[in-house]
């Protein structure tokens, strides 16, 4: 079966779409102003701590104020009141767990998790775990003990459902790119002022890490800066070099040309 992924970012929108022998058979579709935030980092700032509901409201830079609940609190303080934890106008990293809805801000959460192809990073817990839809107990089993030699001892690591089969090295490579990216989100963290955007889960790097597999032969974008990205995006999320990158630079727009205009 002849699979391909389609990216086209024109018209203030990012549409794709997994192309099954010619035919539609996902498509996702954002517009740039509904960017979701569910997965973003932020260094935040402490606006307000409330001991009553044992909660603080982080600015994030970004709309409303995030919530959040002192069980949302790394595992070194669990079990501290808020008020002891936190304090007005102090900085903490933290990710985006539910979208603002109405009055209600976003929920936030300082347990990081950075997600990978293959495995999804904790760094800020010392976790151990395995999808459920994984129901092997060999592959379980051997899944657990590649974990175990390769996880820093400092953090976690969640194996994902399409580590299934993989061997050592492949998930070895995964960790090193989420060990690197969290070095590197550190790294700035240190050195802007917050409130900042640290850490941005766009549709593209979703699209890569989530849909594309060993058989999918092509990705097709229609702009230079997407081509950039997801050329990057395979190498780092360890992708199968003979995934081929292609840009469309024709005057009807890439959906229309391939058959494909919703």
């Amino acid at each position: 079966m002849e699979t391909k992924i389609v990216i086209s970012a024109l018209l203030n929108q990012t549409q794709v779409g997994l192309v099954e022998n010619g035919r539609l058979a996902e498509y996702y579709l954002q517009r740039d102003d509904q960017q979701r935030a569910v997965g973003n980092i932020y260094k935040g700032l402490v606006e307000n701590v409330l001991p009553g509901m044992n909660a603080a409201f982080i600015d994030i830079g970004a709309g409303k104020n995030g919530f959040l609940h002192v069980d949302d609190l790394p595992p070194a303080l669990q079990g501290v009141p808020i008020q002891q934890a936190l304090r007005k106008g102090q900085t903490i990293v933290v990710q985006v767990e539910k979208e603002q809805v109405g009055s209600k801000g976003p929920k936030v959460t300082a347990n990081i998790t950075l997600p990978g192809r293959f495995l999804v990073l904790l760094p800020k817990e010392n976790h151990l775990g395995i999808s459920r839809q994984i129901t092997s107990a060999v592959e379980r089993d051997r899944l657990r003990s590649v974990a175990e030699r390769i996880k820093p001892h400092d953090m976690g690591l969640i194996i994902r459902t399409v580590a299934e089969g993989c061997d050592d090295e492949l998930l070895a490579e995964d960790l090193r790119f989420l060990v690197e990216e969290w070095q590197h989100l550190t790294e700035r963290s240190q050195k802007v002022k917050a409130p900042a955007l640290l850490y941005q889960d766009s549709l593209v790097y979703r699209v890569l890490r989530d849909l594309v597999t060993d058989q999918v032969e092509e990705i097709i974008v229609d702009r230079d800066d997407v081509y950039e990205t997801v050329v990057k995006g395979l190498a780092s999320l360890s992708k199968q070099p003979s995934v081929k990158v292609e840009l469309y630079e024709g005057r009807v727009s890439l959906f229309e040309h391939l058959g494909l205009a919703k």
